[in-house]
């Protein structure tokens, strides 16, 4: 029985991989090596594939010289354990810092004093010029400092007194860079769901009650702030934690620049994840009712496809981000743009879900270059099932589209029954943030009462200081989506 996990790993490589493995095979001349390059070859012709029929023992053994299951068994198990050291030995050629790791516990272990403590200082010069380590340099240059002082000869006793001091702050630097960054993750992977949800209060309980709190780092840093020099990550990562929990805009300008002139000093997912961690600023401070703030975050994601970091690191799109930087683009009128990302980038979102997103992307453009009836007739046409990652961009389109449509409408029946699917939607939907679910149901109650008074005016049954009072009504309301829309159809009235 040819081992499941084998094939599960070869199915997952590429052909070039396939090739490179295979002459690593070669390159072993024992004669289980031998017996594995037979059953490789056999294995390779079945690539990607793997049929069922094609791994049976008997099957096999028609085209390979194995004639027992134990033995093809026992093969196919050391050939599993031969690609995991191959996908290992691979990893670690790829890794220079881990290499000079290991060249310092060899020179450690063999008693070359004088060329491990040359091969430190010369690490420490190294690593200070190259910026592209992200916060994890900070745990680099624990480690080194670490392997330094656990050496034999490090005997001192004034290096010993300043080495344990300077080896706990590296440690801090790198655990207060990293607790941050971490928590900001965090943040921003829940703001999308529900905190009532029960997973989402669990994990909120657990970060609090169970971690040491950033407020006691951020205190810490601000009372030795003349004493202690920070890395310049945890500084930059205070500022964002602080702007995000005080919903403050304030210094977001600030920020940005620090983050901009520190860009080398992260890795790409790092960069990708601090644009992320600064639209969630600007964010926070559009639903509060500052529709302008969408400049910024279109700002920032033209820099991101500047810099190349759209894709990632498997090189799709994650649908979701995708659609929001779509949103973003015509919500501030770069059809333009909008319409060239989507011809450049859609190909790589995952393909379960290129055919909806296009079409989506498609009403969308119809409905901001005005072409109401295209959308209306473009998504009632369409057999696509929209899944809940869709229903709230797809619901909001909608209503906003039979608003316009207005006399060309059926039935002011549909209105009403989208305005009630639409808002029991949201409602139920746990998926959905605390603070976006108000947003949108704000907006679901501002657009059927500016529905209903359009319908009331052509009645004349409708009083003008009515619409001033519902104008400032959506012009205070802090936590509103779409608040620029409503304002602009609130003054068309």
């Amino acid at each position: 029985m040819i081992n499941r996990k084998l094939i599960r790993f070869l199915k997952s490589m590429p052909r070039l991989e396939l090739n490179k493995f295979e002459r690593y095979i070669a390159a072993n001349t024992n004669a289980n090596a031998q017996k594995e390059q037979q059953l490789f070859k056999y294995l390779k012709k079945q690539h990607p594939d793997f049929p069922e029929n094609k791994l049976a023992p008997e099957a096999v053994f028609k085209k390979t010289p194995f004639k027992e299951e134990r033995q093809l068994g026992n093969t196919s198990d050391q050939l599993k354990k031969r690609l995991e050291k191959f996908w290992m030995e691979e990893e670690f050629q790829n890794n220079s810092i881990e290499q000079d790791f290991m060249l310092l516990a060899a020179l450690k272990k063999h008693k070359l004093d004088d060329d491990f403590f040359k091969k430190i200082t010369e690490l420490e010069k190294k690593w200070a010029k190259q910026t592209d380590l992200g916060i994890e340099a900070l745990h680099h240059l624990y480690r080194l400092k670490k392997q330094h002082f656990l050496h034999p000869n490090f005997s001192k006793p004034e290096d010993m007194l300043q080495a344990i001091p300077a080896l706990i702050q590296q440690l801090e630097q790198y655990y207060f860079a990293s607790k941050l960054y971490w928590t900001l993750c965090h943040i921003n992977t829940t703001v999308f769901f529900d905190k009532k949800d029960k997973i989402s209060e669990d994990s909120e309980t657990n970060l609090i009650d169970n971690t040491f709190p950033t407020e006691s780092i951020a205190s810490f840093v601000q009372a030795k702030r003349q004493t202690i020099t920070q890395a310049p990550q945890t500084q930059l990562l205070l500022e964002i934690l602080d702007a995000i929990n005080q919903n403050n805009f304030e210094h977001y300008k600030h920020i940005k620049a620090n983050f901009l002139e520190q860009f080398d000093h992260y890795t790409l997912e790092e960069q990708r994840d601090l644009i992320l961690f600064l639209s969630q600023i600007c964010y926070n401070h559009y639903i509060q009712g500052n529709p302008s703030t969408l400049e910024n975050m279109f700002e920032l994601q033209d820099f991101t496809l500047e810099k190349g970091l759209m894709l990632s690191g498997e090189g799709y799109i994650p649908n979701d981000q995708f659609l929001d930087y779509f949103n973003i683009a015509c919500g501030v009128g770069k059809l333009n743009w909008a319409e060239k990302f989507i011809e450049e980038y859609a190909q790589f979102i995952e393909a379960g879900d290129q055919e909806k997103t296009k079409l989506f992307c498609q009403a969308r453009l119809f409905f901001e270059q005005t072409k109401y009836q295209k959308v209306s007739d473009l998504l009632k046409n369409t057999k696509i099932h929209f899944d809940l990652q869709y229903g709230v961009h797809i619901r909001v389109l909608k209503l906003k589209t039979y608003y316009e449509l207005d006399d060309e409408l059926d039935d002011d029946l549909d209105f009403e029954a989208l305005i009630r699917s639409s808002k029991k939607y949201v409602n139920e939907n746990s998926s959905i943030s605390g603070n976006n679910k108000s947003a949108l149901i704000n907006f679901i109650n501002f657009i059927n009462t500016l529905y209903k008074y359009r319908i009331a005016r052509k009645l004349r049954e409708e009083k003008p200081e009515n619409l001033h009072k519902l104008k400032e009504d959506i012009n205070t309301c802090e936590v509103l989506a779409y608040k620029n829309w409503l304002l602009k159809k609130t003054n068309q009235l």
